[in-house]
């Protein structure tokens, strides 16, 4: 009681909030001991889900369990992770009941079976639940259920987002079409997300800027990624450099300057396994565009020479 329910729940958030980046820097950075670092996050988050279970903030409580499903994505736990969204669908279902029946029931101590107050439930609370179960249908490849999910998600309109969520949501866009062979639909996507992360200074931009370029490769674009005010500053960082070489390359159709460039550059470019997925489109892609080039002047054409 020294505090104010509403201080303390901003006081509690913000911890989260700083718990949380601290989390998803340290699990991207050392998949490795992912799980094991995860174990010291999730008791964090599991101590607080009680806590707000005592004190019967249900706001918080959305809040907490969102952070801990992505905990959960980041260490690769999917079973835990679908435990998660399974609970966040049942509190949606009840705080919609709250809506019919204006009251609570506060005695069952169990949040999914608490009539909880359909303000709770938000567009921006139900588009980071969209985001949470988008993640997973990536994970899995169920490219079927994503895509109806995705664009369900992206009709939601009028709702104050977090921009990383939108980043995500976009994020596994891209991948999607990826998957499908759509490369202009994946460049646009990965390229919002870029500007999503960008927006809510995320380190994710910087992966998403690759994804964006290797992308603009594969659909054959001759315009350079580089050119947009919004990738430019990005161009020499460090872990974006080799992917700016290889544009080039790619652009003057340098194909020996453009096989050199991936195999020196083989651990900053192939460590992303989604990269990785598309190295050899991506050489078949750059061989065809060379050998289109070298035969267009000419009626005939020693295979010999081709082969060189």
């Amino acid at each position: 009681n020294a505090v104010t329910r509403a201080v303390a729940e901003k006081g509690i958030n913000s911890i989260l909030n700083r718990v949380f980046s601290i989390e998803s820097a340290q699990t991207e950075n050392s998949s490795v001991h992912a799980k094991t670092t995860g174990q010291m996050f999730e008791k964090i988050y599991k101590l607080t889900l009680d806590a707000t279970k005592t004190i019967k903030n249900y706001r918080l409580w959305v809040k907490t369990i969102l952070k801990l499903g992505n905990l959960y994505y980041n260490i690769g736990e999917y079973g835990k992770l679908n435990s998660v969204l399974s609970e966040l669908r049942k509190a949606h279902e009840a705080s919609k009941q709250g809506a019919n029946v204006g009251s609570a029931d506060t005695q069952s101590g169990s949040v999914t079976k608490t009539i909880i107050h359909p303000d709770i439930f938000n567009g921006s609370i139900v588009l980071e639940m969209h985001a949470l179960q988008i993640l997973l249908y990536t994970a899995q490849k169920d490219n079927v259920k994503l895509k109806s999910l995705y664009e369900k998600s992206l009709l939601i309109k009028g709702t104050i987002t977090h921009p990383r969520i939108l980043g995500v949501i976009r994020e596994c866009g891209g991948k999607m079409y990826m998957r499908d062979k759509t490369w202009e639909s994946a460049r646009r996507d990965f390229f919002e997300a870029f500007k999503s992360y960008d927006e809510a200074g995320d380190r994710a931009r910087i992966r998403c800027l690759k994804y964006l370029v290797l992308a603009n490769m594969l659909m054959g674009s001759k315009i350079n990624p580089f050119t947009s005010q919004e990738a430019k500053p990005y161009e020499f960082h460090p872990e974006v450099k080799a992917m700016t070489q290889l544009v080039k390359a790619f652009d003057n159709n340098q194909i020996q300057k453009f096989e050199s460039t991936l195999k020196k550059n083989r651990n900053s470019i192939l460590r992303d396994p989604f990269i990785r997925m598309y190295v050899e489109e991506l050489l078949s892609t750059v061989r065809v565009k060379v050998i289109l080039k070298t035969i267009r002047p000419y009626n005939s054409v020693r295979v010999g020479y081709l082969a060189s």
